[in-house]
């Protein structure tokens, strides 16, 4: 049983004509629609089972960006499903909901072998955010959560390369506690840090995703197996990018990468 996942973050959708800006390398705000487009007809000749958005799904929250992102969302032919992320809040409108896109809650549902959940995106006064549902796992099921947010920590990751840290969760560590009780296989997908990255932590794999707006602009296939008879799961990763390369290179890890659980483990397979 395997489901195919088309991952995309940091879409910073804008109105054509915004100036660019920049991060780690130059967000090109307003080609962003371009790219968002570019990257919905590559997930569909990917052939996706869905396509999952891992928020800032627009630069400024704004109904006209969101009415953006629907447009060129229009032609997916999947499910959408995505979750808020820190320019998407505090708005008057929900930009997820105007994007048209479903956004799961904690307790989750099915998706070929997974439980495909996530929480909601608040402020936490000032330009600090928390999550305002935590993760609702039960038995041994294996479950997917959907975070802009990294749930654990890259702060250290991206020192050592003397990249910017744009702040975490304000309760990052209660989210990764419930997440790492669990007793079975959890895979988060994030963006927020426009970093490509992997890591592993108990029974936690979290899949850090570089940004779709920001050069060399990627996008990302998932495959998520679950052989129910021996209790593997397996967890393929592939990203490419719209150019080669960027002048800061945002990969942290190789762009292809193969995981699987087994006896209770994450074990990194190479590509």
């Amino acid at each position: 049983m395997t489901l195919r996942l088309g991952v995309l973050t940091d879409l910073h959708v804008a109105e054509p004509g915004t100036p660019d800006d920049t991060w780690i390398n130059t967000k090109r705000l307003g080609r962003s629609a371009e790219l968002l487009a570019r990257a919905v007809d590559a997930l569909g000749d990917a052939g996706v089972d869905a396509v999952v958005l891992l928020g800032d799904l627009t630069e400024n929250g704004a109904v006209a960006e969101s009415g953006l992102v629907r447009r060129q969302l229009a032609a997916v032919g999947v499910p959408v499903f995505a979750v808020a992320g820190n320019h998407d809040v505090g708005g008057a409108t929900d930009p997820v909901e105007v994007a048209g896109a479903r956004r799961p809650g904690p307790e989750g549902t099915d998706a070929a072998g997974f439980t495909l959940a996530a929480g909601t995106l608040e402020r936490d006064g000032g330009q600090a955010y928390r999550e305002g549902r935590t993760p609702a796992p039960g038995g041994d099921r294996p479950y997917l959560w959907l975070s802009h947010f990294p749930v654990l920590d890259l702060a250290p990751a991206l020192r050592q390369r003397r990249l910017p840290h744009p702040g975490d969760l304000a309760n990052r560590s209660t989210v990764e506690r419930f997440l790492t009780a669990h007793d079975g296989p959890v895979v988060v997908l994030s963006g927020h840090l426009h970093v490509h990255a992997s890591v592993a932590a108990g029974p936690v794999l979290q899949l850090q995703h570089a940004s779709l707006v920001e050069r060399p602009h990627a996008y990302t296939v998932v495959d998520l197996s679950v052989d129910q008879i021996s209790a593997v799961v397996e967890v393929v990763r592939r990203t490419e990018t719209f150019e080669d390369t960027a002048p800061v290179d945002p990969f942290l890890c190789a762009r292809q990468e193969r995981w699987l659980w087994d006896d209770g483990t994450w074990q990194p397979q190479g590509s």
